[in-house]
């Protein structure tokens, strides 16, 4: 016999993401999802007061749960204040958030000017503030691990030290989890790094991730177009890739450019299709029959250029002859040259 759901009067949807992350998320955040789900007046003007009423629990609580369903990629919208660091920054200048030119995780060197916290002084911190120790659960789910000493330092470390916001802790939590790097140091270490370069909001986290999302799908498309396999990119491979993905080009106009690189040279050669894109860029192409029309108007010059390259100059036509003259005067030549040998015998 087959279980049957009894809808009653009415049906609540969820995105089939969340099945992905069921075993990360505690049993706050699954009431507080269905309740989201139940109530689109809830999720139009969200008030932690009215979702902690109803669920029972502390509104920091709440905004610890909708912090994890944020950085799990489940809810986006809405906002959650940031949270003031217990230790200033040096700087006063205001931090404009940086998207572009970026050090990828992989070359992080390390987490700088991070305090280290004794296992007395953690466990006062978490007394005194109590959203710490929600944040470091949510944490712990989305890893999947129960964190050591060490490990619950560190995050305790970028919320308290650094003052990033909960919601930035745990997208990042995920996003290090969803690239095999799941570890608690190298969400640390990733955190700081970001963080020294202004990216310590939660809306220039989502703008980096984006963009490295972006990035590592152009790579590889590229990768399959070019034959490049599996193996490690060069420096100046990654260069390119990552200029040719802002150039915003479609796939088309890369495969025309892809295309052309081959026909000329014979083989994948990054260099010369990196110059045909910056060309195009620079021409402004934006469709095909821009690219095809570049590559046509390339034609015309070179025709143009090797005509007249080939083109006799003056002296040398006056000075030429043709090969009727040529023959006429060599047989000439011989007759004359017979005429005297025949003279010479006769004397």
């Amino acid at each position: 016999m087959k279980y049957e759901f009894n809808f009653g009067n009415g049906v609540i949807c969820l995105p089939e993401s969340v099945l992905m992350r069921l075993d990360m998320a505690g049993e706050l955040d699954l009431k507080l999802l269905l309740l989201l789900a139940s109530s689109p007046q809830l999720r139009e003007t969200p008030d932690a007061a009215k979702l902690s009423s109803a669920l029972g629990v502390s509104p920091m609580e709440i905004e610890i749960s909708i912090a994890f369903w944020r950085g799990a990629g489940i809810l986006k919208g809405g906002k959650l204040q940031k949270k003031k660091a217990s230790t200033p920054s040096p700087s006063t200048e205001v931090k404009e958030p940086v998207q572009m030119a970026l050090p990828a995780p992989e070359v992080i060197q390390g987490t700088r000017d991070m305090p280290s916290y004794t296992g007395s002084e953690i466990e006062q911190i978490l007394q005194e503030k109590k959203g710490l120790k929600a944040l470091l659960d949510e944490c712990q789910n989305m890893l999947g691990k129960v964190f050591s000493v060490h490990e619950s330092n560190k995050i305790i470390g970028l919320a308290d030290y650094l003052g990033l916001e909960d919601a930035y802790i745990l997208l990042l939590c995920n996003y290090c989890k969803t690239i095999q790097k799941g570890s608690v140091a190298y969400v640390a270490k990733t955190a700081t790094e970001l963080y020294h370069n202004n990216i310590d909001s939660l809306a220039a986290l989502e703008a980096y991730i984006e963009q490295r999302e972006k990035n590592s799908s152009f790579e590889g498309k590229m990768r399959t177009m070019m034959g490049i396999g599996m193996r490690a990119l060069s420096t100046r491979e990654k260069k390119f890739f990552a200029e040719w993905a802002e150039f915003g080009f479609t796939d088309e106009i890369l495969q025309l450019a892809y295309d052309k690189t081959v026909d000329s040279s014979g083989k994948a050669a990054v260099s010369l299709m990196n110059t045909i894109l910056r060309s195009w860029k620079e021409k402004g192409v934006t469709t095909l029959k821009d690219a095809e029309n570049c590559i046509e108007e390339r034609k015309n010059e070179m025709k143009k250029q090797y005509s007249k390259k080939s083109e006799p100059s003056p002296t040398f036509a006056e000075s030429s002859f043709n090969t009727d003259e040529f023959f006429d005067i060599a047989l000439q030549k011989s007759m004359e040259l017979a005429r005297e040998k025949q003279n010479g015998d006769k004397k």
